[in-house]
């Protein structure tokens, strides 16, 4: 059976911290978590946070996303909130090259 971890939806991005990316299409996510923090830095060092997205508006862009692939039959929402991949079906006749002809 497969873990928790490998059914998630959203897994970290390998190289690039604070980012994650979608299990099914590849989309690149930032964490809300490491954008609040990039944000508190830059204001401390009196640099410009204008352009950078702000961490609702992100929360929302990956809930949509998430919602799409549900919408697709690709993934789930789980009842605490998580969205997760389906689990793949067991493999029939015809994913070996069997197929069941007509009378």
């Amino acid at each position: 059976m497969n873990s928790p971890e490998s059914t998630r939806l959203f897994h970290p991005y390998e190289g690039l911290e604070g980012i994650i990316r979608c299990s099914i299409c590849g989309e690149l996510f930032v964490r809300v978590d490491h954008l609040k923090a990039l944000r508190k830095s830059l204001k401390k060092a009196g640099r410009s946070i204008h352009g950078l997205e702000n961490t609702e508006t992100e929360r929302i862009r990956r809930r949509k996303h998430a919602q799409e692939h549900v919408v697709r039959g690709e993934a789930r929402l789980e009842r605490d909130g998580r969205f997760v991949l389906l689990p793949k079906p067991a493999p029939t006749a015809r994913d070996f090259g069997f197929s069941i002809e007509s009378a």
